[in-house]
């Protein structure tokens, strides 16, 4: 017997609504509390980034000279320099990808944004008031 199949979607999601709110929310928080904003974002980097990236070196290294840990019969030996070449492409590959989901949720573009919005506001605080 077939499986009922439902077609309906969330149109909020599907059209990126959703999304939007939270963009703008976090655009916001960038001007009104833009320490908080760079604090989230580099905690997000943290978490994101500096584990997987260390992770992603070392099994492509290991996987590349001692095999260890994969089951292999015996270590492919390849020569260390190219190992650690290949693994630094493979990383910097991977960081790059975390870049881009970066600025999807936590937009860089927002702290410039922030930043300029201080700017703004120290100059206009400076303006003699005859």
């Amino acid at each position: 017997m077939a499986e009922f199949q439902n077609f309906n979607l969330d149109t909020s999601d599907y059209l990126g609504i959703k999304y939007d709110e939270y963009i703008n929310h976090m655009r916001s928080m960038s001007i009104s509390e833009p320490t908080k904003y760079t604090g989230i974002r580099n905690e997000v980097i943290r978490k994101l980034k500096q584990d997987l990236l260390k992770q992603t070196f070392e099994s492509y290294y290991t996987l590349l000279t001692t095999g260890a840990g994969y089951g292999l019969p015996l270590p492919p030996s390849y020569p260390k320099q190219e190992a650690s070449n290949f693994a630094l492409g493979a990383t910097k590959t991977i960081n790059k990808i975390l870049d881009e989901v970066l600025e999807i949720v936590l937009p860089a573009q927002q702290a410039d944004f922030a930043q300029l919005q201080q700017v703004v506001k120290a100059s206009g605080a400076n303006i003699d008031k005859a």
